[in-house]
C-alpha cells in the first residue's frame, strides 16, 4: 500500500542551519499493516509523515501509494487518500464551524467526484454523520449544530479521527495523536482508533512515545534515529520482544543509549 524508496530531505542545505532530516529511508507497508514508530526528538518521525503527505517534496527517492507514484503530487490532492492526525487536537478541525460542517468538509474532500466539494449535504449523509458520531459515546450526535470550538480536546481529537476515516483512507498517519490528552480520554481515543483501523483494515503508521504501545499495538514496530529507520520488527521476533529488548536494540543500532525522557518514563 505504501512504498518509500530511498527518500531523503535536507532543510537549509549549504547554510549554517543545514539539517539532514531524512537519510535514504526505505519502507514497504502491505495493505492492512499497522506499524508503530518510536524514536527520540529529531529522529525524523514527523518529517517522514510530512514527506508522505506532501507538506514538502523530497530531495531524492520516490513515494508510492497504492501503486501510484505521488512523489510530486500536490498535498491537497494527496489528502483525499491520506488521513492525518496531529498531537495537537486543535489542528484537525475548524473551531468556528459546526460539527456537521466540519464533517461535511472532510466527507466531500475525500469524495473524488468533480465538483463534489461544492455539493449540498443530503439527508442521508447527515444521517451517516450522526451514526458515526454515536460511535464515540460522547453525545456529539445531539450537538451537530454546535461550533467545534466548544468541544474539549479529547472530543475534538475523536471527531478528527472520525473525519479522517469517514471515507476510508488508503493510509492513516497518527502523529502522537493521544499525547496531549488526559490518560482516561487518551485511552478512549486509542481504543476507538484500534477499532476503526481493525474494522476497516486501514493501513496505518502511528508515532508514539510509549514503549509498551510500540510493541503491543498493530503488527509491526519501527524505530527511527538520525533520519533513518534503524529497526523494523514484526512476527515472532516482535511477539517475544520486551521493552528492555527494544532499548538494547536501539543502543546496538544507534551506537548510543536512548536518552528521551518521555520514552524512558513510559518504560
Amino acid at each position: 500500500m505504501l512504498e518509500l524508496q530511498q527518500i531523503s530531505k535536507t532543510f537549509h542545505p549549504g547554510t549554517i542551519n543545514e539539517k539532514v532530516a531524512l537519510r535514504k529511508v526505505s519502507l514497504h507497508l502491505k495493505p492492512g499493516d499497522f506499524a508503530t514508530i518510536i524514536g527520540s526528538n529529531g529522529a525524523g518521525k514527523s518529517t517522514l509523515f510530512n514527506a508522505i503527505t506532501g507538506a514538502f517534496y523530497v530531495d531524492e527517492g520516490r513515494v508510492i501509494l497504492d501503486h501510484e507514484d505521488i512523489t510530486y503530487k500536490a498535498e491537497h490532492l494527496r489528502s483525499r487518500d491520506i488521513g492525518h492526525l496531529f498531537q495537537d487536537p486543535l489542528m484537525g478541525t475548524a473551531p468556528h464551524m459546526t460539527i456537521e460542517e466540519n464533517m461535511a468538509l472532510a466527507y466531500l474532500r475525500a469524495n473524488k467526484s468533480k465538483g463534489q466539494l461544492f455539493s449540498r449535504i443530503t439527508k442521508a449523509e447527515k444521517k451517516l454523520f450522526r451514526e458515526q458520531l454515536s460511535q464515540l459515546d460522547m453525545g456529539l450526535e445531539d450537538r451537530m449544530k454546535n461550533p467545534v470550538g466548544l468541544l474539549s480536546g479529547g472530543q475534538r481529537q475523536a471527531l478528527t479521527l472520525l473525519m479522517a476515516t469517514m471515507v476510508t483512507p488508503k493510509i492513516l498517519l497518527l502523529d502522537e495523536h493521544t499525547a496531549a490528552l488526559d490518560p482516561a480520554t487518551a485511552q478512549k481515543v486509542l481504543e476507538l482508533t484500534k477499532k476503526i483501523v481493525a474494522d476497516r483494515q486501514i493501513t496505518c503508521l502511528m508515532v508514539t512515545h510509549n514503549m509498551h504501545q510500540a510493541l503491543e499495538l498493530g503488527n509491526r514496530t519501527l524505530m527511527m534515529d538520525g533520519g533513518d529507520i534503524i529497526l523494523d520488527v514484526q512476527g515472532e521476533e516482535r511477539a517475544h520482544m520486551t521493552v528492555d529488548d527494544l532499548l538494547e536494540q536501539f543502543k546496538i543500532r544507534a551506537g548510543e543509549r536512548l536518552d528521551n525522557d518521555r520514552i524512558l518514563l513510559s518504560k
